[in-house]
């Protein structure tokens, strides 16, 4: 299932300039070598830009080389939406980069726009359930009839980029940038909110030219791309940051903020730093009646315009520096004369909905308590453990998971053992999942005999039953697992393919 989505739209564009032909995991080339990089639309519940990795049924050890997306300048990005036109320029723009948070706040961020009235593109992953949510407008992802409609517009500029000597192939990520900020173009968007892929600097998404960039929190994940250390990792978020544009960064640890420091510094871009010019102070959390399920938070922000008293019904600690950090790219907005009220500010943060993250699938009413988090990094590993006392009441936890085969499973592991769960192991759909056997042996390292169950399911089914009526059962290590977990609870049917 490594090909979904725009898999078939994809070749038929290859299809249609004769020469083209498609890598071994779906990425179009120009028939002059084939080379192995991502799929054409990515897994449910993937990195929108990560590669494919991994085998699903056997040892899930792979080699990056030649895979990474980090060596592709932005050229072949760039020429074709030059050749469309240009759709991403004119249009205020909101670009966001960061290891946790930044879907959390781009969610924030177009939600009070939308609230104001304007109509706003949002182009952001990981897809959960078809790809294109990936690409919404107010909201709605991409019709299936206007990607189809795009695909046959694209078919030109394709065939006019291949004839590149230096271009052997597109990448699904710079297919899909692409098909977003056309789409948004089509639409008429009045604001454009954009999450970064991977890194920044060499991201496909970098060629918007931002009203506001924004670097949410940093820490260690994709560390194959973007190296091994928390700042050099910094280094490639900060790539966002454009000469002269604002750019609001959330609080960091202090080698980090050093980078983002020195990086504005050089380009002449007005920093904004949150815990220093904007502040924030944590409220209550709500608790419905007789629930042992949080229903949201409040927070009061103090910013450089204004003080916003706001209720979220996101979940987690974080999600209070990340309404902060929402709210510092707002007032750059209004003062560069675009009109933002501190009321749809509140409106649009109080009805964000951004799922898997600490989302609340079963109350427990009854049964245990069902939470999605796609945590699948030790950072959001670790601020899932922090949050599940604060927000729901449980006797038992028992995890359900399984974690990509080049995320740092160990340290996602360790996190989640000092909760002391039972554990069920179970196959992602994604082939860039591990092995359920090896998770279960690195869990046997913390002391914690986990259950294998490959079937998703019966692993749900299973982990219900083991956490009781007072217990919880928490889906998380990716965002597939998390989405398929929510497909089963919720009753979902998952688009695996474009209807074209």
């Amino acid at each position: 299932m490594a090909a979904l989505g725009l898999l078939r739209g994809a070749r038929a564009i290859a299809r249609r300039l004769g020469r083209g032909r498609f890598g071994r995991d779906g990425d179009i080339t120009s028939g002059k070598s084939l080379r192995t990089t991502i799929d054409i639309a990515g897994d449910l519940g993937a990195d929108p830009a990560a590669d494919a990795l991994g085998d699903p049924g056997a040892d899930d050890s792979f080699d990056p080389s030649d895979v990474h997306p980090q060596r592709r300048s932005l050229a072949v990005t760039g020429a074709l939406l030059d050749l469309l036109g240009n759709p991403h320029l004119g249009t205020p723009t909101i670009h966001v980069a960061g290891t946790k948070g930044k879907g959390s706040v781009c969610a924030l961020c177009a939600n009070a726009l939308r609230r104001q009235g304007y109509r706003t593109g949002l182009l952001t992953g990981p897809r959960l359930h078809t790809w294109r949510e990936d690409i919404r407008v107010d909201g709605q992802p991409i019709p299936n009839a206007a990607a189809a409609a795009l695909v046959d517009r694209f078919e030109a500029p394709f065939a006019e980029v291949l004839k590149q000597p230096e271009v052997e192939f597109f990448r699904a990520f710079e297919l899909m940038v692409v098909m977003g900020l056309t789409h948004f173009r089509d639409m008429g968007t009045e604001f454009n909110v954009v999450e970064v892929g991977i890194g920044g600097l060499k991201d496909a998404t970098n060629v918007v030219e931002p009203s506001v960039s924004v670097i949410t929190s940093i820490g260690l994940d994709h560390t194959e791309f973007l190296g091994e250390t928390v700042e050099e990792v910094a280094a490639h978020k900060a790539g966002i940051i454009k000469p002269g544009r604002p750019v609001v960064t959330a609080s960091q640890l202090p080698s980090v903020m050093e980078v983002i420091r020195a990086t504005a510094k050089a380009m002449g871009a007005p920093l904004i730093e949150v815990g220093r010019d904007v502040r924030w102070e944590a409220g209550g959390v709500r608790w419905p009646r007789g629930s042992r399920a949080a229903a949201g938070q409040e927070v009061t922000v103090v910013g450089r315009r204004a003080t916003y008293e706001l209720c979220l019904p996101l979940l987690g600690d974080y999600q209070l520096e990340n309404a902060a950090t929402a709210v510092a790219a707002l007032e750059v907005l209004q003062e560069q004369g675009h009109t933002i009220s501190a009321e749809a500010i509140a409106e649009g943060f109080e009805t964000t909905e951004w799922p898997c993250r600490l989302e609340v699938l079963d109350r427990g009413t009854a049964g245990p308590l069902v939470i999605a988090d796609g945590a699948h990094n030790p950072l959001a590993a670790g601020r899932l453990r922090e949050a599940l006392p604060r927000y729901f009441a449980y006797d038992k936890v028992v995890v359900l998971m399984n974690v990509y085969a080049n995320k740092d499973r160990e340290g996602v592991i360790a996190e989640l053992a000092q909760l002391r769960p039972e554990v069920v192991v179970t196959r992602s759909r994604s082939p860039r999942g591990s092995s359920p056997k090896l998770l279960a042996e690195l869990w046997q390292r913390h002391g914690v005999r986990a259950r294998v169950v490959r079937d998703p399911a019966v692993a749900l089914a299973l982990a219900r039953v083991m956490a009781g009526a007072r217990g919880v059962v928490v889906a998380t290590g990716s965002f597939t697992v998390a989405a398929r977990t929510r497909e089963l609870v919720k009753r979902i049917t998952p688009e695996l393919e474009l209807a074209f």
